[in-house]
């Protein structure tokens, strides 16, 4: 069955480390895909101002932003659809984040707006300047604005193992929520209705695409949610062992732009046979 909705993660999976990706080959691919009718949708855990500036200006309009892990979407400027938390449980959830002494920023998301507070600290200043540079500070945590909050985001100087540990604590702390790290450092907490694998469905709902007919390509724990939506679930070589699991196919890395070679394979072999070479 034809491919009619492609879902990539940013980080680690389409852009390389250093943040870059092959844009003439990917100009190309992403043509004759929506020439055949396709969607492509980005779906990551960075805010969207954090999104659109990796593509150029005649191709943006075109792409669907599912940003803060898919609880903002948006395309062509217009907001489509976003997830809130109930303010009263922003409010619990920051009193929680509280208590971890390793805790460097709690960071509240509302689609297009983050807060944060201010910090001398180099390892804080050097991530808000690539992931939330357009943040507006608060001299505490308690003063952020409560309405509209889509997503929390607790950064620290954790390994994953750590992180993964604090993202259970909080799981079992509030069954509501969900709380997923895309990787070292980060946990990422926002609506268990919510996540990447919501914004995939809200796509295949609105265009009436199939499971059979959709791929999504991540490496971190926060893309496990949109594997379940799609019958291609694409781990890169890169990925966070443990999204294996929820994966059914493996591929390259993203160093070697994996996510484009999948791609050009699907343009030019639509019946989707060769997968089985990724197969896990």
């Amino acid at each position: 069955m034809t491919i009619r909705l492609i879902t990539v993660d940013m980080d680690q999976t389409f852009l390389r480390a250093d943040k870059t990706y092959d844009k003439d080959r990917f100009r190309k691919l992403f043509s004759a895909f929506e020439d055949r009718g396709g969607v492509f949708a980005v779906a990551s855990g960075n805010a969207y101002y954090n999104l659109d500036h990796y593509f150029e200006a005649d191709i943006l309009p075109k792409i669907y932003f599912c940003g803060d892990d898919g609880n903002f979407i948006i395309k062509d400027q217009k907001k489509l659809a976003e997830l809130s938390l109930d303010p009263d449980l922003v409010d619990r959830l920051i009193r929680f984040l509280s208590q971890y002494e390793n805790t460097h920023q709690v960071i509240a998301s509302t689609g297009d707006r983050t807060f944060a507070t201010p910090s001398d600290d180099p390892f804080v200043k050097e991530k808000m300047s690539i992931y939330y540079f357009q943040s507006e500070y608060y001299e505490r945590v308690e003063d952020y604005p409560r309405e509209g909050v889509n997503r929390m985001t607790l950064l620290g100087k954790f390994s994953l193992e750590e992180n993964k540990a604090i993202m259970d604590e909080i799981n079992r702390a509030f069954p509501e929520l969900e709380a997923v790290t895309p990787g070292d450092q980060w946990i990422n907490i926002y609506d268990r209705r919510g996540g990447k694998g919501s914004a995939i469905a809200y796509l295949q709902e609105a265009y009436q695409i199939k499971a059979e007919e959709s791929i999504a390509f991540g490496d971190s724990l926060n893309d496990r949610s949109m594997m379940s939506e799609v019958k291609y679930s694409c781990a890169m070589d890169n990925a966070d062992p443990e999204l294996f699991e929820s994966c059914t196919y493996r591929i390259g890395n993203n160093e070697d732009q994996a996510v484009l070679d999948v791609m050009e394979q699907i343009l030019t072999e639509p019946d989707m046979s060769f997968m089985e070479a990724y197969r896990i």
